[in-house]
């Protein structure tokens, strides 16, 4: 007896029971048995394969809509109508029995759960129903530069097929695999964003533009955002039932780039030194100042937008990539030795007024060129020889106002001669011979009164009589007002 009762007890509840768990096992990661949904059997499907069963549910979603006697077919893509997917998966998800039996012998319908896009019904509504829909306008704000704030726009109501309206289509075409035919009526509509909300956003925002924003570099302010800066950078958009204010960040880096970045990076101001002839520096002409680009804009972006945000008065800190300046310009002025000073301030002193009383004027008789060079030598202590002196006005011996001729005596007194390719050999007070039509013969002579480095550039200035001045430049002189000519120099030790 007791055999039979345990084959009895076996076959009643533990092959079933293990029968269960077998199914069960079977059945992991898929849908349970006996489970449809608008007319497809899900049983054993996988989650991907449930998917492709709801992309053909929405493929096929139907609706008949009348209006006024009036009747239009619409797919569901038409008028918003869409699958909830989440909501079905999660359905399907939390079918679970407590019984085995249940696993072998119920039939679960789950319901095609969609969802109404209320904006594209209505517009579709509108479009194929004229003059039935007219869309709801939710208050806003919008900027006003006359007053640099923003100011609030009112809500207008419109009219449309209503949410309770919606909802009871959707339900409908739950249980109906998605397809039905409904007849419509509208009713008037609230927008969604009502002139409360837009005002709750509106003193927000215009708080911020009442604290702006200010960029600073080592505790110094270099900017502060302006409120129509500020209103460039601001999103208004509806959210449901309210106004979302925010800051777009495409704006803030056009901001960056567009206006920040002009205004406060530098380009490096390289140092200009006064020098004596020997290259020592003696002054600052114009003091260097590093350069200087912003760096890490995305950072800075992000930090102007939590500074808009908040409202803060701290000011962000601007981080810059640093360009140290150089000393590259040099200009030389003072002579290395006095005597070549007495002759250069002598020059610089009469080169537009004649000293006459001592020299006289040498310009109606074929120039005062080679006169006036050796007016500056003289002071500069050269002494008078037997070839070149002076008696004074008019008294001049051919060295000493006849440029040929002083180029002459300059050439036999050994001192160096050199070409317009060694022109970095050049010193304050040597003497230039100009020759305007190349035959070779010296028709003009000046003084080396000023020499300029820039860089790799070098830049001769000379002290002249006959076309007066004391700084005339040597480029000028032999390019633009002598084209082609030719010039030599004597190096006077």
């Amino acid at each position: 007896m007791t055999l039979i009762v345990a084959f009895v007890l076996f076959g009643v509840i533990v092959l079933p029971l293990a029968a269960g768990v077998v199914v069960d096992v079977a059945y992991t990661g898929r849908v349970r048995r006996g489970v449809s949904l608008a007319g497809h059997d899900l049983s054993g499907l996988t989650v991907a394969q449930v998917q492709d069963v709801l992309t053909q549910l929405q493929d096929n979603i139907s609706v008949e809509l009348t209006m006024d006697g009036s009747t239009k077919t619409a797919t569901g893509a038409d008028v918003g109508i869409a699958v909830n997917r989440p909501e079905i998966l999660t359905d399907l998800q939390n079918l679970k029995t407590t019984f085995w039996v249940d696993r072998f012998t119920s039939h679960i319908t789950v319901p095609l759960a969609v969802t109404i896009d209320s904006a594209q019904f209505n517009s579709w509504v509108g479009k194929n129903f004229p003059g039935h829909v007219t869309v709801p306008v939710n208050a806003s704000i919008v900027y006003d530069p006359a007053t640099d704030r923003f100011k609030s726009t009112q809500a207008v109501p419109g009219t449309g097929v209503p949410t309770t309206e919606l909802d009871s289509i959707a339900a409908a075409l739950a249980n109906q695999s998605g397809r039905g035919s409904f007849t419509l009526s509208t009713t008037a509509l609230d927008a969604p964003v009502t002139g409360t909300k837009a005002l709750s956003a509106q003193n927000w925002i215009n708080q911020r533009l009442s604290s702006p924003c200010s960029l600073s570099y080592n505790g110094t302010t270099l900017y502060t955002l302006t409120p129509g800066e500020i209103a460039a950078m601001t999103t208004v958009a509806p959210d449901g039932s309210t106004l979302a204010v925010d800051f777009d960040q495409t704006s803030i880096q056009t901001f960056i780039q567009q206006t920040l970045a002009p205004k406060v990076n530098k380009s490096p101001v390289d140092e200009t030194v006064i020098t004596n002839e020997a290259g020592d520096p003696l002054s600052v002409a114009q003091k260097g100042a590093d350069g200087r680009t912003l760096t890490d804009t995305g950072t800075l972006g992000q930090n102007i937008e939590s500074c808009l945000i908040l409202g803060q008065t701290t000011p962000v800190e601007l981080s810059f990539d640093v360009t140290p300046f150089s000393t590259k310009d040099t200009i030389s002025l003072d002579p290395i030795n006095a005597a070549v000073g007495k002759q250069i301030d002598y020059l610089v002193t009469y080169a537009t007024t004649y000293n006459t009383a001592e020299w006289g004027n040498d310009n109606s008789v074929g120039g005062d060129c080679a006169n006036f060079v050796s007016q500056g030598l003289y002071v500069r202590g050269i002494p008078m020889d037997s070839t070149w002196y002076s008696t004074g006005p008019g008294g001049g011996s051919p060295a000493w106002v006849s440029v040929p001729a002083l180029d002459d005596w300059l050439s036999s007194q050994g001192w160096t001669r050199l070409g317009l390719d060694q022109l970095d050999q050049l010193k304050l007070g040597d003497i230039g011979i100009f020759d305007w039509n190349l035959d070779g013969i010296g028709d003009h002579a000046m003084t080396v009164s000023r020499i300029y480095k820039s860089g790799n550039s070098l830049t001769v200035y000379f002290a002249s009589h006959n076309e007066d001045g004391a700084y005339r430049e040597l480029s000028t002189v032999i390019n633009v007002d002598h084209p082609g000519a030719n010039a030599w120099f004597y190096s006077v030790p």
